[in-house]
């Protein structure tokens, strides 16, 4: 992790003018890219969450779909019974 953290904001820890991304970014320069691992991050979650309500979309079309046929059976054989 110390290697990490040296790597990104350089050999002088949180001195922002020392070697590493935030030499070469600058502060506005590695805010906008953590801005922008953010927003790939946020957009991955929102694409699980669409994913996850389209599955519950089609299983509750198929559900829907079982019990309009199961009231359909029915409904026919109600209209088959005789009583004669």
């Amino acid at each position: 992790m110390e290697a990490l953290m040296k790597a990104i904001f350089g050999s002088g820890g949180m001195d922002f003018g020392k070697q590493g991304i935030m030499g070469a970014l600058g502060s506005e320069g590695f805010s906008n890219l953590l801005q922008g691992g953010m927003s790939i991050y946020n957009g991955m979650q929102m694409g699980d969450m669409l994913d996850f309500q389209k599955g519950m979309a089609k299983n509750a079309d198929r559900r829907t779909e079982d019990l309009f046929q199961q009231d359909k059976r029915e409904q026919e054989a109600l209209n088959n019974l005789n009583f004669a």
